[in-house]
């Protein structure tokens, strides 16, 4: 794999994502990375929204939750839970999502404006296919991808997935790594 011209590929997909307790500090951090390397959306968890809020700009923000009360952008639930008035984005995990229960998800694009699947170090990357194979080229909303891993070639994976399949939601396709990305490949290329 040609990784330098892997990550020119994804580049424009990519998310940071922040979902612990960060300190200032940290966000700060991660608000320089994003300006440095291009990455014009960043996910936090909820408590920490506000605060990043304040210090980002041009950064588009998401927030991160699994408690509905606090309203946050993006739902974490099970297959089973997604709620009927919530129009956020919902997260879920691709671990959890068998084949039976995409028919179920994919009948709540009219009333969320996107989903975030959660995979397990990229193991579960079927479950996304049967997704993306479901769903129609209608769907306009947010389509997000988290392989819980930095490794370049199951982020790509997930991209080339989009590509093949529904390559009119690339523009709303996002692939969330965390800080690590860059020390990992910093590691591995040289890169300009």
């Amino acid at each position: 794999m040609d990784k330098s011209r892997t990550l020119e590929r994804i580049l424009p997909h990519l998310c940071l994502s922040e979902w612990g307790d960060a300190d200032t500090e940290t966000i700060m951090r991660i608000l320089v990375l994003c300006d440095e390397k291009k990455i014009r959306n960043l996910s936090v968890c909820s408590k920490m929204f506000g605060i990043t809020k304040s210090m980002a700009a041009n950064v588009n923000l998401f927030s991160f939750s699994d408690n509905i009360d606090e309203n946050p952008t993006q739902l974490f639930v099970h297959c089973t839970e997604i709620p009927a008035d919530y129009d956020g984005i919902i997260a879920l995990s691709l671990k959890n999502t068998s084949h039976l229960d995409i028919e179920q998800i994919v009948s709540q694009r009219n009333s969320v404006s996107g989903f975030l699947f959660i995979d397990e170090n990229g193991n579960f990357l079927h479950n996304f296919y049967d997704f993306l194979n479901t769903i129609d080229d209608s769907f306009n909303g947010q389509i997000q991808y988290c392989a819980g891993t930095n490794n370049l070639s199951k982020l790509a994976a997930a991209l080339t997935l989009v590509e093949k399949i529904r390559p009119s939601m690339l523009k709303n396709f996002r692939i969330f790594v965390t800080d690590k990305f860059w020390e990992i490949l910093d590691n591995d290329l040289e890169l300009h």
